[in-house]
């Protein structure tokens, strides 16, 4: 887990560029950054991170949550959340998970985690595995929740048809328990 001063200076970056998606470290709250960052792989699209800054039993830790490409037990590409976790400071993201939701085209959006170490992530679908977009109106939200730091979800619970399927994405966000 981080400590105080080092989460106090420690900042992170998700990037995709063209070998891949990466995370890029600064130590010094972004005057340097790492010159050989993380690589996360292929296939990601829309990064975000979260960390948990609660006193659960993850404390510390860094997700990682984007839509990249998995494959079904039949075989058949999927679009899933992908999900992982760092308890290094984002130097690795070794618990790593891909989250299927449906048989449509999705994006993980940026993921909250609660005070005890509950981690969200919010998805958006809009499109077909073809890449056509949805034609039954609006895009829909939806949100799968982990009590064991990544390893496991819940079904996808909705959240709400989006007005406008046009673009923008769904933001999320969660106060501390007082």
């Amino acid at each position: 887990p981080l400590s105080a001063s080092t989460a106090d200076v420690l900042r992170l970056l998700a990037a995709l560029g063209n070998e891949g998606a990466f995370v890029f470290r600064s130590p010094d709250c972004g005057w340097t950054w790492d010159r050989s960052p993380f690589p996360v792989g292929q296939g990601h699209d829309h990064p975000t991170m979260a960390v948990d800054a609660g006193e659960g039993p993850r404390a510390g830790s860094v997700y990682w949550a984007s839509g990249a490409p998995t494959r079904n037990p039949e075989g058949h590409r999927r679009w899933a959340a992908y999900v992982a976790r760092s308890d290094d400071g984002g130097q690795s993201f070794p618990h790593s998970n891909h989250v299927v939701v449906s048989n449509l085209n999705y994006e993980a959006q940026t993921p909250v985690v609660l005070s005890d170490s509950t981690l969200l992530v919010p998805i958006a679908d809009h499109g077909t595995q073809d890449g056509r977009r949805i034609e039954f109106g609006a895009r829909r939200a939806w949100l799968v929740r982990s009590r064991d730091g990544g390893r496991t979800f819940t079904e996808p619970l909705f959240i709400s048809d989006q007005c406008d399927g046009r673009g923008g994405w769904p933001n999320m966000a969660a106060a501390p328990d007082d």
